[in-house]
């Protein structure tokens, strides 16, 4: 249902290095991990959206003590509009700067939970079946690891993309996770189990939900959930859009030594700068979704110089291995279905 409501049309859209593409941009396929946690350093994440417009989620602890939301994802992402490529995204869960704090920040749990719930705070339309959230995903920094990912989120999105590694294995529930720079130096890597029943930790996000005062209910299968995003390039001035799928994490807690950032990557220093620490993973084993809301063609101006930046390709940066799929093929290409997923000219 996903997308037969939003169908790739036949336009194309032409990156400002001569690439064609797919103008709609799509995931049919991968793994995602979402690492939601907490950061001890509220002042340097508030800094990191000065000048946006918006301010970032917060905790309130008894005695006093506040904490900023943030989040990371990790992707393997093998079936896209745009190619497999693998990807990170450091993500500030935000609101705009004139929301009232009651609205802005809410009453943690001591369990740890918490930090999901920026996720899971908006608005249910019951006749359309759309769920959407309330905090907007403020996108910081993204690792990608080929170049066509790279232009088409700098040009289209708004999103500091820059080269890097995402290395995700998987065997049974035992996870493997490496994340690199373009230069091989590590932001983050962990070793993780995954859940057998990720329905057991629901009652504590039920009770840090609780705590918060809101409510926490499931949504009826089919639910399409839109979270809306933000990116800018520099201090330039900022793109939204959406991220709209109809699949939810498992989520499962994480202990505290579950994986360790760098010190060596920029990433690294401003994850370590920032005290984050997470604290629960969100597990997607087969991602679908799609973005909407973006400009139909490039906007130059948007981030100067850097939105048109091309990267060298080096040997750290691991392209996925290619998949037969909708990508980068201009109208009039359309798909056919004859036992396998291909494509033929109309």
């Amino acid at each position: 249902p996903l997308f037969e409501k939003y169908p790739i049309s036949g336009k194309t859209y032409t990156t400002e290095s001569g690439t064609v593409v797919l103008n709609e941009i799509q995931y049919y396929n991968g793994e995602m991990l979402h690492f939601y946690g907490e950061c001890s350093n509220v002042a340097q994440v508030t800094e990191e959206l000065a000048g946006s417009g918006h301010k970032p989620f917060l905790l309130n602890y008894p005695g006093g003590r506040q904490t900023a939301v943030v989040q990371i994802w990790a992707n393997k992402l093998t079936d896209t509009s745009l190619r497999p490529y693998n990807s990170m995204f450091i993500v500030i869960p935000a609101v705009p700067e004139e929301t009232p704090a009651h609205l802005a920040a809410f009453p943690a749990d001591e369990n740890g939970a918490s930090s999901v719930l920026s996720m899971l705070r908006g608005s249910y339309d019951t006749i359309k079946g759309v769920y959407e959230n309330m905090a907007r995903l403020y996108l910081v920094r993204l690792f990608d690891s080929t170049q066509i990912a790279i232009d088409v989120g700098r040009e289209r999105m708004g999103t500091d993309k820059r080269p890097g590694n995402t290395e995700i294995r998987r065997e049974g529930r035992l996870l493997d996770l490496s994340i690199t720079d373009r230069y091989g130096r590590l932001m983050m890597q962990g070793r993780l189990i995954l859940a057998e029943d990720p329905r057991t930790y629901l009652p504590a996000i039920a009770q840090a939900a609780s705590t918060a005062g809101i409510p926490f209910n499931q949504m009826p299968a089919g639910t399409e959930y839109v979270f809306p995003a933000i990116a800018r390039i520099g201090r330039s001035h900022c793109i939204s859009w959406q991220w709209r799928t109809d699949v939810l994490p498992r989520y499962q807690p994480l202990t505290d030594d579950a994986v360790v950032f760098g010190t060596s990557s920029e990433e690294g220093v401003m994850l370590n700068r920032w005290g984050f620490q997470p604290k629960v993973l969100g597990y997607i084993p087969n991602v679908r979704g799609a973005i909407t809301g973006l400009p139909e063609h490039a906007t130059s101006g948007v981030a100067g110089e850097q939105a048109t930046k091309t990267f060298s390709p080096l040997t750290t940066i691991q392209t996925l291995e290619p998949c037969v799929s909708r990508v980068l093929l201009p109208s009039p290409w359309v798909e056919s279905r004859l036992g396998a997923r291909y494509w033929r000219r109309s």
